[in-house]
């Protein structure tokens, strides 16, 4: 399932954005949970609770704090928590805007990492070797892969 948080202090924006998501999971038939927050303290608070999203759609312009460091301030958990122990397996940071689990990821590429669900994420130049060796060591060690 994808997590996403829209973030606007529009009532109708988010009224819209609430719309959009409904009609784009009905016609694709996806697992798209969605939490509209009002202003950027909300979500950050709830951010800093340890909800994480997958996608996040912040307003630019808002009172108070932007959407801009708002969105900044999510990359910086991302950081945080790429550097965190996992219970259930590592994590593989293979773009600055994405965290993956590895145990989702089915495929490595030069070009993106395909995980599960499947979405494809790009991999940087010049990060594909630490990306594969990262998926390959994984791979063996929970016994996905065998010789």
């Amino acid at each position: 399932m994808i997590r996403t948080a829209f973030c606007d202090d529009g009532i109708n924006t988010l009224g819209e954005m609430q719309v959009f998501f409904d009609q784009y999971r009905r016609e694709r038939n996806r697992e798209i949970a969605y939490t509209a927050f009002h202003g950027p303290i909300e979500l950050t608070a709830e951010m800093e609770r340890g909800t994480l999203f997958g996608v996040l759609f912040p307003d630019i312009l808002m009172p108070g704090e932007n959407g801009i460091e708002t969105a900044a301030e999510s990359t910086g958990s991302l950081d945080e928590l790429s550097r965190r122990p996992a219970p259930c397996g590592c994590f593989l940071r293979p773009h600055c805007s994405y965290l993956i689990r590895l145990g989702y990821v089915r495929n490595v590429s030069c070009r993106a990492v395909t995980t599960s669900s499947p979405t494809e994420i790009p991999v940087p130049r010049g990060e594909y070797a630490e990306i594969k060796d990262a998926f390959l060591a994984h791979a063996f060690q929970n016994g996905q892969v065998q010789l």
